[in-house]
């Protein structure tokens, strides 16, 4: 039982750092695609709106 909390401790934390790492990219991959569809991203709540 203690190994497989481990992993899954590890994996939350993995994805938490994944998260953060890809969280600029892909706002401005989303930023993109709405400037092409004619839409905005607010900054304040980091909705497509």
């Amino acid at each position: 039982m203690r190994s497989a909390g481990a992993i899954s401790l590890s994996t939350s934390r993995l994805k938490q750092v994944g998260e953060k790492n890809l969280l600029k990219p892909l706002r401005e991959t989303a930023q993109a695609i709405s400037n092409e569809l004619g839409f905005t991203v607010r900054d304040d709540l980091g909705a497509i709106t």
